[in-house]
């Protein structure tokens, strides 16, 4: 027999933290009711989550109720959030479908930059094929939820922004950041825990598209802070 499998987006989340699922409402028609949102739980069943009629706050809210745009917020996500969530139209056809993964927060305390001392990991994956593809779609995932952001904060206002500018700069970080720091470094830009070929593919990536593309950022810090010799060293490689 043929057995047919579900394919989800996955969103990966530190918990504690607040997460954005996005679902968006065909362009071609108008608007006549707000998606309807479900959690799976498991057996065939499923809950339908309350997005109507709730006040700014709430666990989980609808970001912008009867517009195309059908995103909604989830407030400090717990490990038990966890699962496969489904936005549907009103009629019942299924517009998103996504399997949000909860990352537990560490128990240790976190190290101080004094205790980094050893040499950050190097890419494993230089000439791998699917180190370019885990960062786009790192990059398009993280598109996605600092546009979900932005359009919360002005949601009457034009955007004009640059995820990949955002994303580069941050993504620099990493390379002098561990404990909790990196992981929440790594669930901001939706990269996986401890993908240590970030820099290195957005620096081939930046090659590639040569002049299409130009791009200038700069790094500020406390000149009284000692920066690790590992960290300035590759920020210049």
């Amino acid at each position: 027999s043929l057995k047919v499998e579900s394919f989800h987006t996955t969103v990966k989340v530190l918990e504690g933290s607040n997460v954005f699922l996005p679902c968006y409402l065909p362009s071609t028609s108008g608007v006549i009711s707000n998606a309807r949102w479900f959690k799976e739980t498991g057996a065939g069943q499923r809950t339908r989550l309350n997005t109507e009629d709730v006040t700014s706050g709430e666990k989980i809210e609808l970001l912008s109720p009867n517009e195309q745009d059908q995103t909604i917020m989830m407030r400090e996500v717990a490990t038990g959030d966890a699962g496969v969530y489904v936005c549907e139209s009103v009629t019942g056809e299924k517009l998103n479908s996504l399997h949000l993964e909860v990352e537990a927060l560490p128990t240790s305390s976190p190290r101080s930059c004094n205790d980094l001392v050893e040499e950050l990991q190097p890419c494993q994956e230089e000439n791998s094929r699917t180190a370019e593809p885990i960062l786009r779609e790192s990059m398009t995932e993280f598109s996605m939820k600092l546009y979900s952001y932005l359009k919360q904060e002005q949601p009457s206002s034009n955007l004009l922004f640059s995820p990949i500018s955002i994303g580069s700069i941050l993504s620099h970080l990493l390379l002098g950041a561990s404990g909790n720091t990196r992981m929440a470094l790594e669930g901001a830009i939706c990269v996986p825990h401890d993908f240590h070929c970030v820099h290195l593919q957005m620096k081939k990536q930046k090659e590639k598209m040569g002049e299409s593309l130009q791009m200038a950022s700069q790094i500020y810090y406390n000149s009284q802070m000692n920066l690790s010799e590992s960290f300035s060293r590759r920020s210049v490689e």
